[in-house]
């Protein structure tokens, strides 16, 4: 019965660390490549964070898609990395994009609000 209990455990842990799973998004073929990290934490919350900012200027906006509207807007500058947890309940269902800007290379996610929760999409690097 112990093994049966230490057996359950562990698999809820697992099934539980893989739902939870960071998403990452890395430059391709670069060893300083600009990191991305979104970890949905619960409801309408997630962590981000930026690894690899190489001390350069580097804008963060989450943009409404349906108003065309900037909700958020953070300009980073001399910093190589940057963690913020969002807490967005006060967004009403649709769609919402999280830019990062950096010279010339802009990395994009698509979100919705759905549920009370966030659904992310792939990202998209320009």
């Amino acid at each position: 019965m112990k093994v049966f209990k230490w057996m359950a455990t562990a698999m809820f842990a697992f099934f539980f660390l893989s739902a939870n799973a960071v998403n990452t998004t890395n430059l391709p073929d670069n060893e300083d490549r600009l990191l991305l990290y979104i970890n949905s934490v619960e409801g309408k919350s997630f962590v981000l964070q930026l690894a690899n900012l190489q001390k350069e200027t580097t804008n963060v906006l989450i943009e409404d898609l349906s108003h065309k509207e900037t909700l958020y807007y953070r300009r980073l500058k001399n910093h190589n990395g940057f963690s913020t947890k969002m807490n967005l309940k006060d967004l009403t269902e649709g769609r919402y994009k999280i830019s990062i800007k950096q010279g010339d290379l802009e990395i994009i996610k698509v979100f919705r609000v759905e549920n009370d929760e966030l659904i992310f999409s792939n990202t998209v690097i320009r």
